[in-house]
């Protein structure tokens, strides 16, 4: 009740709104750590259970303590052995990270190119949209016949892939730049470069940076794609070793450890995007400090109304 009569005093709204967001992000927050891991343990229940009901068959889908026995056979081992899982996914993310960082340079290189050249855009965007629209998959056998089969195609192969998301989020970042601040510095008689690097550039980062996380796990299933088509060694080559013996639980194992190194990639350009695009998540801070300021201002005018009709 006390809290209700502070509303309707001149700031009252504002102290209100304030002891609601001190109260709920502590509620937040244990939903926010609790939710995965009580989705996980709810997820294996329900796997070992519906394996173990249903009388499923190892070589079909194995338990998860068979693929945890089986991913730890694969980690503990030497990890400079051909045969432990962490030396296989090594090989794949050197070649999907190198891909990654060739195919998101050209890609943030081209889409600036094109920004700053209405002709070059009409030339080039319909080819890179083209290209795009074909699968990965059926252009891995040409990239395999130029550039044979190995190290080489998957790099190749990744960068394709990686090359599309950071043009397309490069180009439309920097074309949603801020036309005021864009007129400013043309006032100020900057050159286009600079425009470009103290303006455009940094208005576009969180789309960049977007792009970098889409990516990322592109470039990671072009690299597995690779290895299927054309790979000597790597975890995609490894998960085809396991299917060939109908090893599943190996199966599920590599692709355990794929997913972990998927996922730590992700935090990494999460981690990146908020050291270096720091100002993006102090503007939605602000956004969100007025959305939860607002609400509490119109119930105080709404009293003040309803004393001033009294």
């Amino acid at each position: 009740m006390s809290e209700e009569l502070d509303t309707t005093r001149p700031g009252g709204s504002t102290v209100l709104a304030r002891t609601q967001r001190g109260s709920l992000p502590s509620w937040r927050k244990v939903v926010d750590w609790l939710a995965f891991p009580t989705s996980l343990v709810l997820l294996l229940l329900v796997w070992h259970f519906a394996v173990k009901i249903l009388d499923i068959q190892a070589y079909i889908v194995p338990t998860p303590w068979d693929v945890a026995k089986s991913a730890w056979a694969g980690i503990v081992i030497d990890p400079t052995s051909s045969q432990s899982l962490l030396y296989q996914t090594g090989v794949t993310l050197r070649g999907a990270l190198l891909g990654f960082a060739i195919g998101s340079l050209a890609g943030i290189t081209v889409a600036i190119v094109i920004s700053e050249s209405r002709l070059l855009e009409k030339v080039i965007m319909p080819y890179a949209i083209g290209v795009q629209s074909v699968p990965k998959i059926a252009i891995a056998p040409l990239v395999v016949i130029w550039f044979g089969s190995g190290f080489r195609s998957l790099v190749v192969l990744t960068i394709l892939v990686t090359l599309f998301p950071l043009l397309m989020n490069t180009y439309h970042g920097l074309h949603a730049t801020d036309r005021d601040q864009i007129r400013l510095m043309r006032s100020m008689h900057a050159s286009r470069l600079r425009t470009l690097m103290w303006v455009r550039l940094p208005g576009a980062a969180p789309m960049i940076f977007a792009g970098l996380d889409v990516g990322i796990i592109y470039g990671l299933i072009g690299a597995i794609v690779a290895e299927f088509v054309s790979g000597t060694q790597g975890i995609g080559v490894t998960i085809l070793q396991y299917q060939y013996v109908n090893n599943t639980a190996g199966v599920f194992a590599a692709l355990f450890v794929l997913g972990v190194a998927g996922i730590m990639l992700h935090l990494i350009i999460t981690w990146a995007r908020g050291a270096v695009v720091f100002w993006d998540k102090q503007d939605r801070r602000r956004t969100a400090r007025r959305t939860a300021v607002t609400p509490a201002r119109t119930r105080t005018e709404s009293n003040r109304e309803q004393f001033s009709w009294h």
